[in-house]
């Protein structure tokens, strides 16, 4: 039964945010539901509804492409990786609204070159030589900051402070881009896709917690529509279908996890167990030869 766990929270998790539009999604305080129309919307009745299905069928596919073995080829991996960079492009072109006019700050600049910066890091960290552990660690920390920095200046040069006009789909695009090439980046590679899945499931997550307030104007703005008086805005609230649909992709985000850090230990024992094997080779290659030796020394 325990190894069923990771397949039933992915898959009934990736269910659970699809069955979601059937649920309410916002709705007005009780005491307004004879005064304005609609006093509640369900999931299949607003784009919000639509959005989270389709979030939840990706889930679910790319969950079971992840769960597949032969996810741990890396040529495999980073098409799985490019399946889900694209899913998520043609979502954001599908369902987004009007271009998102913005003045990159800090924020922006500094997780773009965090994320960059670490990936070209950990490209680049196989060649870096290996000291001791205090002196390979301190090596590897400035080494990580001072790549950073170079590529937190060249955003800051390039796009720092200048407002931006982009479509939405074109922002998600770039963020998925830079959480595929960290996928790709880390050690082991084998693990690309299992990283990748959990970021993007994390990220989707968010997004759908934050989306909130977006699910409560949809309905004062539908009221409004409506030739009614709408209620007031303080007074709608989020309900069990937006909450059932964030719970869900959590579900499949701690999968995800679980996943890969099944498949991580099960990489690092192997690792371990073939260099031991390796030493105990040596070792008995060098007794061998110091045996040999000695019956050469007796025959002199």
């Amino acid at each position: 039964m325990r190894k069923l766990w990771i397949p039933l929270l992915g898959i009934g998790g990736s269910v659970i945010v699809m069955q979601s539009v059937v649920w309410e999604f916002a709705r007005m305080r009780p005491d307004y539901q004879f005064l304005v129309e609609p006093w509640s919307i369900r999931g299949f009745e607003i784009v919000h509804g639509q959005i989270y299905f389709a979030l939840g069928l990706t889930a679910l596919i790319s969950f079971l492409l992840v769960w597949w073995e032969g996810s741990q080829i890396i040529r495999n991996a980073i098409a799985i990786i490019v399946f889900m960079i694209a899913a998520g492009t043609f979502l954001a072109a599908r369902f987004s609204g009007d271009p998102y006019t913005f003045t990159p700050g800090a924020p922006v600049i500094g997780g773009g070159a965090i994320i960059l910066g670490v990936s070209i890091f950990r490209f680049l960290k196989g060649s870096v030589h290996r000291g001791r552990l205090l002196e390979s660690f301190i090596a590897r920390l400035i080494s990580g900051l001072v790549i950073i920095g170079i590529v937190g200046f060249i955003i800051n040069a390039l796009i720092g402070g200048q407002e931006q006009t982009i479509d939405i789909w074109v922002g998600i695009l770039a963020i998925l881009i830079l959480l595929g090439i960290l996928s790709i980046a880390t050690t082991p590679r084998e693990l690309a896709a299992n990283r990748m899945l959990m970021y993007s499931t994390a990220t989707a997550a968010l997004a759908m917690a934050l989306s909130a307030g977006a699910v409560r104007s949809t309905l004062f703005r539908l009221q409004a529509e409506a030739g009614g008086v709408p209620a007031q805005y303080k007074d709608t609230q989020v309900t069990s279908g937006h909450l059932i649909g964030v719970f869900g992709m959590l579900l499949v985000t701690a999968a995800a996890v679980m996943l890969w850090a099944k498949r991580r230990d099960a990489i690092q024992t192997a690792t371990r167990a073939a260099k031991q094997r390796a030493a105990a080779e040596e070792s008995a290659r060098e007794i061998e030869e110091a045996i040999r030796q000695a019956a050469l020394l007796q025959e002199q």
